[in-house]
């Protein structure tokens, strides 16, 4: 219920645009949550390998699909490499802390903290794109929050 209100777009125009946007989330949410199981049981013999043969793989997938549909390639320099270097290290990084953790902790817990990146993203946005948060999404965030909480507390 808490990501539902995050993600929840008050404004009329986009909410054919939600409609589409919650199939795909929905998709989306299925395909993380068996890519971390499976980094969870990979991990359980060596978290960076793990992670190293899921980017790996990551990258002969993408790759392929590069090939078939031909994309033109983005002249990119200077700020974009950047940035783009910033999201493939933050990207590893907490993949392989999320290896580190399931392996080390109890992993219903560590799958629902992990699973904030969704409220984190809306805070984000909030703080350095001035974002602006409906009362639904802020009310989501708390939700979330407090639903993470629950299960820590659950599972001390």
């Amino acid at each position: 219920g808490a990501v539902v209100l995050v993600s929840r777009e008050p404004d009329p125009e986009w909410r054919e645009a939600n409609r589409a946007a919650i199939g795909f989330g929905a998709i989306a949410a299925l395909g993380f949550g068996v890519f971390l199981l499976l980094v969870d049981r990979a991990a359980e013999t060596d978290p960076v390998w793990a992670v190293a043969a899921a980017r790996t793989g990551g990258v002969a997938l993408l790759g392929v699909a590069a090939i078939a549909a031909r994309p033109q390639v983005p002249h990119a320099r200077g700020a974009v490499l950047l940035a783009l270097l910033a999201i493939a290290s933050f990207d590893i990084l907490a993949n392989t802390l999320f290896a580190f953790a399931s392996t080390e902790g109890i992993l219903p817990l560590v799958s629902v903290a992990a699973s904030l990146y969704a409220a984190v993203t809306v805070l984000l946005a909030r703080v350095f794109l001035d974002e602006r948060l409906a009362p639904s999404q802020r009310l989501g965030v708390v939700l979330a929050l407090a639903g993470v909480a629950m299960i820590a507390a659950g599972s001390a």
